[in-house]
């Protein structure tokens, strides 16, 4: 693979494309503890994308086995599936695998088991590994064991909260590693619109709350893909059609507004 083809399979996935999983309950079960995790489709549709349908393919090998409860005085039985994932490497000429297991689940247990193993091999390639970066977060839980819908918003705005400041580090990564290279110097790299954190301005206007404080709303364009309404105190210097990069955001949510961000601090790309 090319590095561009690397860069491409570790971006981060649009929030629509990311799923959530109780994974710990408060005990009076009204509270729950829930990660990310990236759904099948969207990997598939990755790997599609960057590497191409006819140079990736996966094969699944299945490991019998048994667990024993003791409360039940009976073997349950298990199953675990592991899955293998070929890139085809043109130079080469030959096929590069990857691979990684995971046990049959409660829900669909073989359709479960095949999907989780599908998703931890195409970790190994790197594709959705950022996700075990991102911090678990607490929500309210619905039944004991659903998160509750007022919750959507709330796990929204934290993973694009994640995924702004995961992107600008990354960024950051990159240029010091393009610094170390030959030939390089500092003043050589340029931003353009290709940079993983650089937002578009779609739209902006000037909100004239009073006239000692107005402050500029802007729709922006975010890494993932992701539409999201950001502010800038006072009259910003911007207009539609611009970019920005390493921008300081706050991402918040509220009632009247909805998901949103605060920029407090930003550059201009070239």
């Amino acid at each position: 693979m090319t590095s561009e083809q690397v860069q491409r399979l570790e971006e981060p996935f649009a929030v629509h494309e990311i799923e959530w999983r109780v994974i710990q309950c408060s005990k009076d079960g009204t509270k729950g503890l829930v990660a990310a995790f990236v759904n099948s489709r969207a990997i598939q549709n990755r790997l599609d994308s960057v590497i191409g349908r006819e140079n990736w393919q996966n094969n699944f090998i299945y490991i019998p086995g048994s667990i024993y409860n003791a409360k039940k005085d009976k073997d349950l039985g298990l199953m675990s599936c592991i899955c293998m994932i070929s890139i085809f490497h043109a130079e080469r000429e030959e096929w590069i695998s990857k691979s990684d297991g995971a046990g049959n689940t409660d829900i669909e247990p073989i359709k479960g088991g095949i999907s989780n193993a599908f998703k931890r091999a195409a970790s190994m390639w790197g594709v959705g590994r950022y996700l075990y970066e991102m911090p678990d977060i607490w929500v309210n839980l619905a039944d004991g064991k659903f998160i509750a819908k007022t919750e959507w918003a709330k796990l929204k705005a934290h993973y694009n909260n994640f995924v702004a400041q995961y992107s600008q580090d990354r960024s950051i990564k990159n240029q010091i590693s393009s610094t170390n290279q030959p030939n390089n110097t500092a003043a050589n790299i340029r931003f353009s619109p290709k940079t993983s954190n650089v937002l578009r301005i779609e739209d902006m206007k000037v909100l004239n709350g009073s006239s000692d404080d107005p402050q500029t709303q802007l729709m922006l364009k975010m890494p993932n893909g992701e539409m999201i309404k950001g502010y800038i105190k006072g009259h910003a210097q911007l207009q539609k059609g611009q970019m920005i990069y390493n921008p300081k955001l706050t991402f918040k949510t509220a009632p009247e507004v909805g998901n949103y961000c605060i920029i407090e601090g930003y550059q201009m790309a070239a």
